[in-house]
């Protein structure tokens, strides 16, 4: 059995919604499916489940990813991501 410290869980969840938020904004939500996403990072469309309830799920968290990134291009990276993320959600 593999076992993965304890952060791994989290960057493969980051990295599932940073492919999302950039393939989203290329194709809309609707020409991307979960299978799609999962390929693009390198994992099988059933690893989905393990981070996601559903594509709802996905697609409010790379949303909310998409606006952070935009705002910190827009506007540097700000001292406190913490009120960005607020105003976002």
């Amino acid at each position: 059995m593999v076992r993965y410290d304890k952060d791994h869980k989290d960057r493969t969840r980051s990295s599932i919604v940073e492919s999302a938020s950039r393939a989203f904004r290329a194709h809309g939500i609707d020409g991307v499916g979960v299978g799609d996403v999962m390929a693009s990072t390198g994992l099988t469309h059933g690893g989905f489940y393990a981070h996601f309830a559903g594509k709802e799920d996905l697609v409010a968290e790379a949303c909310a990813y998409g606006l952070l990134e935009a705002a910190r291009r827009r506007f540097g990276t700000a001292e406190n991501d913490t009120e960005l993320t607020r105003i976002i959600h």
